[in-house]
């Protein structure tokens, strides 16, 4: 704000500047008004306007090219690394105490303000008035120089009654009224009241009540009225006296400190190749200003021969849902549950083929119970999306706790499973996880946000990791794991490291895939250690005989592919016409596990370049311990802001490098 601020009071500065010295004394007082009125309105906008240059690239590093659209901001982060609390706690929070200054500034210019409206609204009311063709005469009893507020003209009663008001003076009044002077001074003393710290906003004041009295001393002396008798008539309203108690700064009136000024300017003839040359001049002025106190941004420009593969990334379909409270907002518009079948296939009616079975989908649930979201997902089951994925669900309704397995329920033989069987099983129960290592503690917790300590002095999670790799015998202690901000202790004297655990238990630990036909109905199941899941056709969650179950199961399994997030159904289909599938099993920190399927003859499931699932989370741990150098966009960065970019929907891809003196490089592209 306080960049932004002496930015525009610069440019007022400079307009005001080429004002004075090549405009104020020329007889071109119309665009000198425009001038002054835009100069200042401009002076704000200049700032704040963002100017984007495209810069081509050719090729990276290394020989190799590198796609990307990058907006490089001049902006540094707000978050800081590494400061100790201790230390930011010192620092003097100045803006509460700079807004409250602004603050009382602005109720007293209010206040000046609102005062001198009503003392001018009052003058009208409580005086006579004579109305005389588009202008009204408020007659007044006091000794006041005439003045004008917009079609007001206010004079003294005893002069008007004896004719004692010159011709000129009216008409000089006349023009300020006709012109409508008091917009202009509206709207200057408003400004005023909101930049009241500024000096240039009372230059720019005082500039533009002076030029309307040369257009109204310019608009009297082109009636034929002599200029030596109207100046005489101007001086004989000037006492000091008469402008003392003349207060008001609301009206335009004659005014004692300008005389000599508008005296000069009476005499002063400019040609029109001077005004022309004049006008020219102002458009370098502002474009200078433009381009020096405007923002500019770097853009990145893609590649030529890169660019349909960048348009099609960007194209890719997505599905952004939100549903809150039982609401259903669809890219942000509100609809109705028996329209919302019907949205998506106008939506996605231009897809395609290819669209409905690669589309991104972004969907959020909060605050919605589960009979509203099963009505939601029956609607979304109608769609031609959820059938060209053999019906994908949105939101599966919540399970019930299930049932016993019995020996009906689980399939005998492969001729009772239709109509393919399909099985795939995990082997013998995992050995219990092997104590974590620190430095993967260390950068796990970095991941969090978690406050790092060493000898008890804090530090930043980069001193952190590297104390790590120096001495990997350093003692740990970590507090606080479940909460937002962990507190990890470092030291080298020894302390307890709570080792994580994971519970496991004591059954078989492998995970069974299935189908199973019951009453003419194929019904999906997942088991695992004793207790079995089972999923219908639409992906409703039933019980070994098929009926729908109700309550909430907070152990069921939770459906990967290739580190994607599927529905239960979209398994079965994978199951079921993938022989290529390897089916394991992984306990999750809450209850419940995860069906993992993986594809081997998925010939990018190593593919070093690509996170592969568009999953954010993006686990760069060995490449922290074997001491790699990070990049985003080809820009240097910290370990500690690369840990924090591995939790950023923003990260699409991931390209590691091995550099000429054996160290690995780690490239973000956003």
């Amino acid at each position: 704000m306080l960049i932004y601020l002496l930015k525009s009071t610069v440019c007022m500065g400079v307009f005001f500047v080429f004002y004075k010295l090549l405009l104020e004394k020329e007889n071109m007082h119309a665009f000198k008004r425009f001038y002054l009125l835009f100069t200042l309105v401009f002076s704000l906008m200049i700032p704040s306007i963002v100017f984007m240059e495209y810069v081509p690239v050719d090729a990276v590093e290394y020989n190799e090219v590198v796609v990307s659209e990058v907006v490089v901001s001049e902006v540094a982060p707000s978050d800081s690394v590494g400061v100790p609390e201790a230390l930011e706690e010192d620092v003097l929070d100045i803006e509460p105490v700079l807004w409250t200054i602004y603050s009382i500034g602005l109720l007293y210019f209010g206040i000046i303000f609102m005062r001198n409206l009503i003392q001018v609204i009052r003058r009208i009311r409580k005086n006579p008035k004579q109305k005389v063709a588009r202008f009204v005469k408020v007659l007044l009893h006091e000794e006041l120089p005439p003045h004008t507020f917009f079609k007001y003209i206010f004079l003294n009663q005893k002069k008007v009654e004896n004719n004692q008001i010159p011709k000129e003076v009216l008409l000089h009044e006349q023009t300020h009224a006709q012109q409508k002077h008091s917009y202009d001074v509206i709207f200057i003393e408003l400004f005023q009241v909101l930049f009241w710290f500024n000096p240039m906003v009372y230059l720019f004041k005082n500039a533009m009540k002076l030029n309307h009295e040369f257009l109204a001393d310019e608009a009297v002396l082109k009636k034929d009225i002599d200029r030596p008798s109207y100046q005489n008539t101007l001086l004989s309203y000037l006492s000091v006296d008469s402008q003392h108690k003349y207060q008001s700064r609301m009206a335009n009136a004659i005014n004692y400190s300008s005389i000599k000024k508008r005296f000069t300017i009476m005499k002063t003839q400019t040609s029109k190749r001077a005004k022309f040359l004049r006008i020219v001049l102002t458009l370098p002025v502002a474009v200078l200003l433009l381009l020096g106190f405007s923002e500019t941004r770097k853009v990145i420009a893609p590649i030529a021969q890169f660019a349909e593969e960048i348009q099609d990334a960007q194209q890719e379909p997505t599905l952004d849902i939100i549903i809150d409270q039982g609401e259903i907002m669809l890219y942000g518009e509100k609809i109705p549950l028996n329209k919302f079948a019907t949205k998506i296939d106008e939506l996605t009616e231009d897809w395609e083929e290819t669209d409905y079975t690669s589309f991104h989908s972004n969907v959020s649930i909060k605050n919605t119970d589960a009979k509203r979201l099963g009505n939601i997902n029956d609607e979304f089951l109608k769609t031609h999306l959820s059938k060209a994925n053999g019906g994908l669900t949105l939101v599966p309704p919540p399970p019930s706790p299930p049932s016993p397995i019995t020996g009906s329920d689980v399939p005998e033989s492969p001729e009772a499973i239709a109509p393919v069987p399909v099985e795939n099983e995990v082997g013998t129960p995992p050995a219990p996880p092997e104590p974590e290592d620190p430095l993967d503690h260390v950068i796990a917790m970095a991941k969090r946000g978690a406050e790092f300590y060493f000898e008890g002095n804090a530090i930043s999670a980069d001193k952190a990791i590297e104390l790590l790799k120096k001495n990997k015998n350093l003692h740990i202690q970590t507090t606080k794991v479940n909460s937002s901000k962990p507190k990890v202790k470092l030291s080298e004297t020894p302390i307890t490291f709570p080792k994580k655990t994971k519970k496991v238990k004591s059954k078989n630990s492998g995970v069974r895939t299935g189908t199973k036909k019951v009453d003419g109905k194929v019904l999906f199941f997942s088991k695992k250690d004793g207790v079995t899941h089972y999923y219908a056709e639409n992906g409703a969650i039933v019980d070994g005989s098929g009926k729908p179950v109700t309550g909430t199961d907070s152990e069921k399994p939770v459906f990967y592919y290739n580190g994607e997030k599927i529905s239960p159904l979209k398994a079965n289909t994978l199951l079921s016409n993938n022989t290529s599938l390897q089916v394991t099993s992984q306990e999750l920190d809450e209850k419940g596990y995860a069906v993992i399927l993986t594809d081997l003859n998925n010939q990018d499931a190593n593919n070093k370049n690509n996170t592969g699932t568009k999953d954010p989370f993006i686990d760069i741990t060995e490449a922290v311990k074997k001491g790699s150098k990070f990049f985003l966009n080809d820009k240097p960065i910290t370990t500690e802001e690369a840990i924090a970019l591995t939790q950023k929907n923003s990260i699409h891809r991931v390209q590691v490098k091995d550099l000429k003196d054996g160290v690995q490089a780690v490239y973000f592209w956003d």
